[in-house]
């Protein structure tokens, strides 16, 4: 979902090279006829106009103080719905766009700013109070890094990357004392099955590479692995002798094999 406020149509040049047929949004008309956002694979949105069509043209300050009223609609749908990454804007000539975000961003979404020089006061101002993130470089080297980090995750299979942190934070929370960690347990029990069933450990010949490579393999096995690291240096750390035996003993007792007195696969 790009929202732009340039009144060429460069950015569709460049998205119809790379094979993608984009949806176009210059005026109301286009917005009463527009399917909903979630089904558009790419859509553009010339909220100042398109030069193709002069009379949606806005540039000057008293036009660009207020938006037609289906343009202010679909403005508020993006914002309300879309994670916001802004590059190439200053900030300060267009007074209607920034009461919208003020308005209609949502709290749960990070705003991040690109800006390789120095941003204006305006522009500072504006940030600060939405609690966003400057990203000092240029449009092009933050999203080169953008999509090579996508393209990371998407190759090793990435889980949530905050998946680690909160796997620890509930470590330290249940080895706390306050009660017998049996949820921690089955944690680690059902991490670790998961991790014997990714793909790299089953392969119907360990004497070949994966498709993609050794290497590519080896950054998915890595990945995979990191929740089992967390819990276990987790509960190494913050663990003792008396919890775990505590922890082992109501296993055993809340366990159906308790009637012969064994873990299941324990000899």
């Amino acid at each position: 979902m790009i929202v732009t406020l340039n009144f060429d149509r460069l950015l569709e040049q460049a998205i119809r090279a790379e094979g993608i047929e984009p949806t176009i949004v210059t005026t109301a008309a286009d917005v009463a006829g527009l399917a909903p956002l979630h089904t558009l694979q790419c859509c553009v949105i010339h909220l100042h106009g398109d030069y193709l069509n002069p009379a949606s043209m806005l540039n000057t300050r008293t036009e660009l103080d207020s938006y037609e009223p289906q343009m202010m609609a679909l403005l508020q749908r993006v914002l309300t719905d879309y994670g916001l990454i802004i590059a190439g804007w200053s900030g300060t000539y267009d007074p209607a766009l920034m009461e919208a975000i003020k308005t209609n961003y949502p709290a749960r979404y990070t705003l991040s700013w690109i800006e390789p020089g120095t941003p204006s006061q305006e522009a500072t101002e504006f940030r600060n109070l939405m609690k966003g993130i400057l990203v000092p470089t240029t449009a092009d080297a933050a999203f080169g890094l953008l999509i090579d980090a996508l393209t990371a995750f998407e190759s090793r299979r990435s889980r949530h990357p905050l998946t680690v942190g909160v796997v620890a934070e509930t470590v330290k929370r249940e080895l706390s004392g306050r009660w017998v960690a049996i949820g921690l347990h089955d944690r680690l029990g059902a991490e670790f099955e998961r991790l014997r069933l990714i793909p790299e450990f089953n392969l119907q010949s360990y004497q070949q590479d994966a498709p993609d490579g050794y290497v590519a393999m080896l950054e998915r096995v890595e990945e995979a692995s990191k929740v089992c690291l967390a819990l276990t240096a987790s509960m190494a750390y913050w663990g003792d002798a008396l919890r775990v035996r505590l922890e082992r003993y109501q296993w055993l007792i809340a366990s159906p094999f308790n009637r012969v007195g064994r873990e299941p696969g324990i000899q």
